[in-house]
Parts: structure tokens; C-alpha cells; sequence
């Protein structure tokens, strides 16, 4: 009985064994293979992004300019959406806060004199932006 026993727990092992090695082996191909992966992620071109932003917001800037002048919630709206639309660098996050701010401001009766002041406030800070004017 003891033999049965012993020959039991024997096979048993070999079996539990055999699993264990077949799965190390699929597991490590598995790995091989996703680092033979190579596929290059899509590099963003900083450069272009920022002057895609620029025109961007340049174009926008006469309909802002509007949109403080005759104040419309319509139109205050579609501009937030078109902002908020557009993809920066990071290197201009603060100009876009400062843009949403204004409307969210115009949006609760700011007066267009406190706009007209605050907007050519960030104007001044960016050169490229006084080039649209």
C-alpha cells in the first residue's frame, strides 16, 4: 500500500512539475515576444504644435474681441468650445486658463471695459500675440 502511496505522490509531482514548466515557458515567450515589439508610439512634434496653437489663437482672437464687445452667451459658448477644442504645449497652458477664465468671468457680467483691460493684459504678456492687432 505504502507503493501505491509513494507512486501516487510521485506522479503527482511530476504532473504538478510538468504544468509549472510548460507555463514558465509560455509565460517567457509570451514576455519575449512584447519586447520584440518595437512599434514606435507616435512621437508629437512639439515645435509644430505650439505654431498650430499660435494660428490657432490668433484666429480666434477677433471673435473674442467680438464676444467682449456684444457680449452673447451663444456666442461666449461656441468660443469656450473652440477652445477648450484646441490641443497645446504645455508651454501655453496658462495663456489658455487665463482665455477660459475671461469667459467664465464674461459669462458672469464682467463688463466689457474690465474684459477689453484684462484681455489686452494677456495680449502684453505674449508677443506673438500683438502681432494679430
Amino acid at each position: 500500500m505504502s507503493d501505491k502511496k509513494g507512486g501516487i505522490i510521485f506522479y503527482s509531482f511530476f504532473i504538478i512539475a510538468t504544468i509549472l514548466i510548460v507555463c514558465l515557458i509560455i509565460f517567457y515567450y509570451g514576455l519575449k515576444d512584447d519586447a520584440e515589439d518595437n512599434t514606435p508610439l507616435a512621437q508629437v512634434d512639439m515645435a509644430r504644435l505650439a505654431e498650430e496653437y499660435k494660428d490657432k489663437i490668433k484666429g480666434l482672437l477677433p471673435t473674442y474681441k467680438n464676444a467682449i464687445e456684444n457680449i452673447n452667451q451663444e456666442q461666449l459658448k461656441e468660443l469656450r468650445a473652440q477652445l477648450l477644442a484646441l490641443k497645446m504645449p504645455s508651454e501655453f497652458k496658462d495663456l489658455h486658463v487665463e482665455l477660459i477664465l475671461l469667459l467664465d468671468k464674461l459669462e458672469q457680467n464682467y463688463s466689457s471695459e474690465e474684459a477689453q483691460n484684462k484681455l489686452e493684459e494677456i495680449i502684453s504678456k505674449y508677443n506673438w500675440l500683438k502681432q494679430t492687432q
